[in-house]
């Protein structure tokens, strides 16, 4: 035995274990209500079939006590007494959940889908200092669950079962504190899914008001899901991500049901990695409204190839800020540490306090590759330090609204890149760029209008023209970087540029289909 010293409560009721099954006993001492507590005497609780726990009742177990689920029960471990009319004031307080999955047998159909710890509807419930062993699916589903903590549980998995989640929320669930989870799951470590499969769907209907602090994993499936379909998600704050994980740290997800409705989401402090390139760190496949992100710490020498964040195509993000993303890159190939595919669109989009720091002499980093639709972007008070652009417009991207301010670049192919794309207006203000080629270069851009606006705009090492333009059909307005006009190969009519060729007339020119024309004194310039 071990020394762990429970504070019992008068009247409070003791079952040890008879070496055979136990079920009985336990479920006749919960039934009572009131404190009941099985120590650890070197013998395991034995159960055949599901205990049950009434309201008013807290199970407080041995940390090292273990309780096994017997050969062939083929059944939840424990499940709150009156799912239907509901149970209020829970407390689950330790033990070892051994669910023995290899000697169960999971029946979808018949309403066993293997969940070792099951409760819905029960308004005050706390579950802590658990461990769980080897379920048949979810360690801990929950459903219907008001005014709750989890907190301090502990996964130790065989990985030999599908769908091994740890901690399982489904619908109509609130007012909740998850904190500290710890092990390796082979299905989300943690699960809010408002919606879900019919087989797994205990409940359905909104989540929110949750707090998570505390996840850590190494070689983990997942970190969190967040999951709806039609029902809400918000009011979630995630952080202190740690650990390594297969697929992403956490996945907004809708799983082929309706629309989504997730909004009002706070992250902070991901300090995890991925082991495969399967999805993005902070990995968006469905839509969300007002999403902020802070604090993303990576210190990557090689291995998987991966983004930050990253919006996958058909889907939207109204409102996104994300803050203090310090990445040291070491990788062969260069990390972009935020991807918009293709037909993903962002709305209102800021970006603060990045710093990104390419050490491996490549030259490849990106910050952004858009490849989708930003309407609105903001980059302020950041670094990069060596890669090839800022931010890279590419294969049909567009990028309406752009505001640099307080950057510092060095070392780039190009502060911004537009290839076979569309900008709009760019604003670049007390901004420092040191050794690249282009601050713009736009290659066969084909929509829109091009405004450009500098002040307290500083480069130097400069191998190319400010702005390289290549093949495009823009009607391109003007800006206030001075470049030599003969650099652009297809200008089009009434292109205008702020000209500083030698030798000629400096200032406001523009094309009148054959020559560059000073607006000064009307000179030809080129």
């Amino acid at each position: 035995m071990r020394g762990y010293n429970p504070k019992l409560s008068p009247g409070a009721k003791i079952v040890t274990p008879s070496g055979v099954d136990d079920t009985i006993r336990i479920n006749l001492a919960l039934a009572e209500g009131g404190h009941v507590y099985l120590p650890n005497l070197g013998i395991d609780f034995i159960i055949s079939d599901t205990l049950f726990i009434p309201s008013n009742t807290r199970l407080e177990i041995d940390p090292y006590a273990r309780i096994y689920l017997a050969n062939d029960s083929n059944d939840e471990m424990i499940q709150n007494s009156d799912m239907v009319n509901g149970n209020i004031n829970i407390f689950i307080d330790g033990g070892i959940w051994d669910a023995n999955n290899s000697n169960q047998t999971r029946d979808d159909a018949g309403g066993y889908i293997g969940s070792s710890i099951q409760l819905k509807n029960i308004t005050g419930l706390i579950l802590k200092n658990i461990t769980l062993k080897d379920p048949v699916s979810f360690g801990i589903q929950v459903g219907d669950i008001h005014y709750f903590e989890i907190e301090n549980i502990t996964f130790d998995y065989n990985g030999l079962k599908p769908n091994m989640d740890g901690v399982h929320l489904n619908g109509l669930c609130d007012h909740g504190v998850i904190k500290n989870l710890q092990g390796t799951t082979y299905d989300d470590l943690l699960a809010l899914n408002a919606d879900d499969g019919a087989q797994y769907q205990l409940t359905q209907g909104e989540i929110y008001d949750i707090e998570v602090d505390g996840i850590f994993s190494t070689g983990g499936y997942r970190a969190v899901r967040i999951l709806s379909g039609n029902s809400s998600v918000h009011g979630i704050t995630i952080k202190n991500i740690n650990g390594s994980y297969v697929y992403a740290a956490i996945l907004f997800s809708n799983y082929a049901q309706g629309n989504s409705n997730i909004y009002d989401i706070n992250i902070t402090d991901v300090k995890a990695t991925m082991t495969a390139a399967n999805e993005g760190l902070i990995h968006i496949d469905t839509n969300i409204k007002n999403l902020r992100i802070s604090g993303i710490l990576r210190n990557q020498t090689g291995g998987t190839i991966y983004e930050n964040v990253r919006i996958t195509g058909g889907h939207t993000v109204n409102s996104l800020i994300i803050t203090d993303m310090l990445t040291e890159d070491y990788t062969s190939a260069g990390l972009s540490l935020i991807y918009v595919m293709a037909t993903a669109t962002v709305g209102k989009f800021i970006i603060d306090k990045s710093i990104h720091r390419v050490l491996n002499g490549s030259n490849h980093g990106r910050l952004i590759v858009n490849r989708g639709v930003i309407n609105d972007l903001v980059v302020s008070n950041s670094i990069l330090d060596s890669g090839l652009q800022l931010i890279a417009v590419t294969s049909g991207g567009v990028l309406n609204n752009c505001q640099l301010a307080n950057v510092k670049c060095s070392n780039l192919s190009y502060l911004v890149l537009c290839d076979t794309s569309s900008i709009g207006r760019i604003s670049i203000s007390n901004t420092y760029l040191n050794t690249l080629i282009n601050i713009i270069s736009l290659i066969n851009a084909t929509i829109g209008t091009v405004k450009i606006k500098t002040s307290c705009l500083s480069y130097e090492n400069l191998s190319g023209s400010p702005i390289n333009r290549v093949a495009q059909s823009y009607n391109y307005s003007g800006h206030d970087i001075p470049v030599d006009p003969s650099t652009f190969t297809a200008p089009t009519i009434g292109d205008s540029v702020v000209s500083n060729m030698v030798g000629k007339t400096q200032g406001l020119a523009w094309y009148n289909g054959t020559n560059w024309i000073s607006v000064v004194d009307g000179s030809i310039i080129s």
